[in-house]
């Protein structure tokens, strides 16, 4: 039924001309590392700010919806090989049995919106091709690391040494994730500065298991927004007329 939503909520939060793809991620943790004070030599040590409910071989998932008729953003260098995209509208990750969801947990009246970044045939560095999902923070996390507030965020990234992985830097529709050397989901958690507490800081990297495209465009069971719209707007006019044929019987 989550599932079901979370598309249908989807739908309705792109364009009717959008091309909507989901992406599931399904990774293993393959390293935990946490800080104490700051990320440095003298910070990291094996806090267990999770308390056990984390382990390497934990299932870390990420479900991402972006639209792929996006333009391209602006970026710091005129690279033709390199192109950044806001176009991530829905994100949702799970660690164990703690859920990271914007869905319940976004302070802000306007939705969140996060970047991929798609790199193709850099020539100038050692992973020609790149793969890169943001996410927007999350600041009510449900795994609780420490006292303070806290947020987390999370990123899937692919690289390719052998230039194999993409075709172009248009935002894929697909792609095979064999082709990519490196592939891992990433989550930094950490508790705010505050002169009071000593932050804490929970990392976790996972080796990618599989990933798959799902092109959830051609949806046709949700009306169009603005016919959703025009049926809102008709029902008090129904119950206006309703009501005014029973004052006159």
């Amino acid at each position: 039924m989550k599932r079901v939503t979370f598309a249908l909520l989807a739908v309705l939060s792109f364009p009717c001309s959008a091309d909507i793809i989901r992406l599931d991620v399904i990774a293993s943790v393959s390293e935990i590392t946490e800080y104490l004070g700051n990320i440095s030599t003298a910070g990291r040590g094996d806090h267990n700010f999770h308390n056990d409910t984390i382990d390497i071989g934990t299932t870390m998932t990420a479900t991402y919806l972006y639209d792929t008729n996006t333009e391209k953003g602006v970026t710091l260098a005129d690279d033709p090989n390199s192109a950044i995209y806001r176009a991530i509208a829905q994100t949702h990750f799970s660690v164990g049995n703690w859920t990271y969801s914007h869905e319940t947990d976004w302070p802000y009246s306007f939705a969140p919106r996060s970047y991929l970044i798609v790199r193709n045939d850099r020539q100038d560095e050692y992973f020609p091709d790149t793969f890169y999902a943001s996410s927007s923070l999350f600041y009510s996390p449900a795994l609780d690391i420490g006292p303070g507030e806290e947020y987390a965020s999370f990123t899937f990234t692919a690289y390719s040494i052998d230039n194999i992985g993409l075709d172009s830097t248009a935002i894929p529709t697909s792609f095979s994730i064999e082709d990519f050397d490196v592939r891992q989901l990433n989550m930094l958690h950490s508790t705010r500065h505050d002169a009071s507490e000593t932050r804490r800081f929970l990392s976790l990297r996972a080796d990618v298991m599989s990933v798959q495209f799902t092109n959830i465009s051609n949806i046709t069971s949700v009306p169009a927004p603005p016919v959703i719209w025009l049926l809102l707007c008709a029902i008090p006019l129904l119950l206006n007329q309703m009501q005014t044929r029973r004052n006159h019987t």
